[in-house]
């Protein structure tokens, strides 16, 4: 009988070692995202006492008329997730809600008004502690201009965008 001549193999192939290199980058990225402190919207701790007056604005686009009149001037400015008192509205400004079309004939773009919705924009007062890289309101919350925020005034839930910070000096 012949004896069965086999090449001594690896137990491990390219594929194999590609598979778990791919998958250790990943384990990687997953623990800096989750090390990762201060990204907008999530709880990071609060190192300074001090505390600042700021004026942001958040954008909300294209709503019904009938929610667009729900803001008002006064309104507490609640987070929706976690309750989070965000500050006080202090204007509202309602426009018209646009958004961008393609002209494929003329190989143009340009902004149209959408019919029947609105874009508002409103101007949040609040109380921050203002470090290097964040601006945290309410003990936790950062607040970078687009930073998406999702939050509640009497009688509308939405959803926003951040659009403008100022920092108000005493």
């Amino acid at each position: 009988m012949e004896k069965n001549n086999k090449k001594g193999r690896s137990v491990f192939n390219l594929f194999d070692i590609a598979v778990i290199l791919v998958a250790l980058v990943l384990l990687g990225v997953l623990y800096y995202a989750d090390r990762r402190a201060g990204a907008p919207g999530q709880e990071v701790p609060v190192i300074s006492d001090q505390k600042t007056v700021i004026h942001y604005t958040v954008e909300v686009p294209s709503i019904s008329e009938n929610v667009a009149d729900q803001f008002k001037a006064g309104d507490t400015f609640i987070d929706l997730a976690k309750k989070y008192i965000l500050g006080t509205v202090e204007s509202v400004e309602i426009l018209p809600s646009q958004k961008l079309v393609t002209d494929f004939e003329n190989k143009v773009q340009y902004r149209a008004e959408e019919p029947g919705l609105y874009t508002v924009h409103f101007t949040v007062t609040s109380e921050a502690a203002i470090e290097e890289r964040n601006i945290i309101v309410d003990g936790g919350y950062v607040i970078r201009i687009g930073t998406e925020v999702e939050g509640k005034v009497p009688g509308c839930v939405f959803r926003g965008y951040v659009i403008a910070v100022e920092r108000v000096d005493k």
